[in-house]
């Protein structure tokens, strides 16, 4: 999708900073040096997951070094007067999906003691070095009869509070290669990571996966060839809404046998991407990978986007706030009562906002002095476009760029910054505002909302 080239207006509104990813969907990491987690002291209490008329659930302890690597031991009560069973759905730690072993069956009015536990070479796999946050999906259904309704299903959640060095849990791992994105939808990235031919479970594609929409996403692949021959890997991969997850794609040693391929070279993979709860189908698409030269992406065919939930994020002055299309930071503002020669109209003053724009994306961004708009309250008309904007339908004239205001249309390069003045004209006696800022896409929908609070300063 591209930056949509038309300016929007935002009225100014109350905000609430949501819940973004803990982990970003490419960051460049790796695991922190081992000794450092010798530091860290653990002080986690019973924590009661689950408590109605129907089932009892605690956590009572957590170990992280257990039998098979960190575990927490379960009570759990089954108070209805047939046999449940107890399971996860699936699991998140720190955002990054890393299901673990549990499952436990309870008599009816019987109670019971388990333990959840993480093998500790899966945690490495996923780049997690010690567990910090926890969500999963609780199943809690008739043992005897699947088509009862269920007793439970939702999503339960705890921590592990440490005192020791605060490092970061968890890390997306970078192949030796780097990342090679492939699949930029609205609602979910996907990228190459790593191939590696020679693993235990068989030639395996591992691809790294950033669910961002309100849905559980599934995503699969069928009618796949290998070199040109016809030969399914065995594949399917479940990222929760709003999780990280590595996906492993791999192939049987014997199905590659029977379908003549001694080295896998290329691969083509017809995609599909599909509502967990619902199985409609969101987006279809192939992709066609030169594994010789690993991630080079041959080809792509289709396109789709998965709905997305617009967020609101509010920032401060040196705040970094990463957007869509690019990351901007409000470093300062001032109050002028003439800029370069520019007075305002009786009754209003001058405000110019420093602003620096980065371009982290590998295209060229345009840019318009319409992206960024001032507001000051929560009226259709408490806000303002910088004044050299001339587009009709602003109430500006268009105001030839003086001194270090950034011009009406503009352009930021590959990894490039661009710093300028954008210059608004505001009522008198205003002491607080906002810039604001939205994501539009060329099919005229939005995305987020981005709003940075500020107090100027008199010049």
């Amino acid at each position: 999708m591209k930056k949509s080239v038309r300016g929007l207006a935002l009225a100014l509104t109350v905000v609430m900073l949501l819940a973004a990813m803990t982990v970003p969907a490419w960051a460049a990491g790796g695991q922190e040096d081992a000794d450092s987690l010798d530091e860290l002291e653990f002080s986690f209490e019973e924590t009661v997951l689950v408590d109605n008329d129907d089932i009892y659930m605690a956590l009572q302890e957590f170990d992280p070094d257990g039998r098979y690597g960190p575990s927490f031991s379960v009570e759990l009560e089954n108070r209805t007067d047939r046999p449940l069973q107890f399971s996860m759905t699936w699991c998140a730690i720190d955002e990054v999906v890393c299901p673990g072993y549990w499952s436990e069956k309870v008599a009816a009015g019987k109670k019971a003691y388990s333990e959840i536990s993480w093998y500790a070479e899966d945690l490495a796999a996923n780049g997690i070095n010690y567990i910090e946050t926890v969500e999963a999906g609780l199943w809690v259904y008739d043992a005897d009869d699947l088509s009862a309704d269920d007793i439970y299903d939702g999503k339960v959640s705890w921590s592990v509070p440490n005192s020791g060095t605060e490092i970061p849990s968890a890390e997306l791992i970078e192949s030796e290669n780097g990342y090679d994105p492939i699949v930029l939808l609205r609602g979910l990235d996907m990228a190459f990571l790593d191939f590696d031919a020679d693993s235990d479970l068989g030639p395996t594609i591992t691809f790294l996966f950033a669910n961002r929409s309100d849905m559980d996403l599934t995503v699969s692949a069928e009618d796949v060839s290998v070199n040109g021959v016809m030969c399914d890997p065995l594949w399917a991969e479940t990222i929760p809404a709003g999780k990280v997850a590595y996906g492993r794609c791999y192939w049987w040693e014997d199905d590659l046998a029977d379908a003549r391929i001694d080295a896998m070279e290329t691969v083509e993979m017809p995609i599909e991407v599909y509502d967990e709860a619902t199985y409609d189908t969101l987006a279809e698409f192939t992709i066609e990978l030169d594994l010789a030269a690993p991630g080079e992406l041959i080809g792509r065919e289709g396109d789709a986007e998965i709905p997305v939930e617009a967020e609101e994020h509010d920032g401060y002055v040196g705040d970094q706030m990463r957007t869509a299309f690019f990351d901007f930071t409000v470093n300062g503002a001032l109050f002028y009562d003439e800029y370069f020669g520019y007075v305002p109209s009786e009754g209003n003053t001058l405000v110019a906002v420093d602003v620096t724009v980065y371009n982290y994306t590998d295209t060229s961004v345009p840019m318009f002095d319409t992206d960024f708009q001032v507001g000051w309250g929560p009226g259709e008309d408490e806000f303002a476009v910088p004044v050299t904007t001339a587009r009709d339908g602003y109430p500006n004239t268009g105001v030839d760029p003086v001194g270090e205001m950034l011009p009406e249309t503009y352009s930021v390069g590959i990894h490039q910054s661009r710093e300028g003045i954008l210059l608004y004209e505001v009522p008198q006696d205003i002491p607080d505002f906002a810039l604001g800022y939205q994501e539009a896409y060329d099919d005229d929908t939005t995305g987020d909302t981005y709003f940075v609070y500020f107090s100027p300063e008199q010049q």
